[in-house]
């Protein structure tokens, strides 16, 4: 279905650029113009949606369900309560840190 599709479409593009060659200079000079002016056109409009799009404003983050925000909140709150820990200015060294570590056997 494709190689049909693109085979029909290089054909018409060959028959279209032989009619062109058979017509006469100052027809084929006025065609090429119109053909450069709708070019230029094409062109104008992709860059305006291109800008348009650009300008718009994105989307905001949805907030978290309730489910999540209270989950987050109770992982939150349960790492705080964890044990004894020892602040020194940003850096937290909490009790279990300082014991020896287990034989593994």
């Amino acid at each position: 279905m494709i190689e049909k599709t693109l085979a029909s479409l290089a054909m018409l593009a060959c028959v279209l650029m032989l009619v062109r060659l058979a017509l006469k200079p100052h027809i084929r000079m006025r065609l090429d113009a119109r053909m450069r002016s709708a070019a230029q056109r094409l062109r104008e409009r992709l860059r305006e949606r291109w800008r348009e799009r650009l300008r718009r404003p994105r989307r905001k983050a949805q907030a978290l369900p309730d489910d999540a925000a209270q989950a987050a909140e109770e992982l939150i709150r349960r790492a705080s309560q964890t044990g004894r820990v020892d602040r020194e200015g940003n850096v937290y060294r909490p009790e279990k840190f300082g014991k020896p570590p287990k034989k593994p056997h």
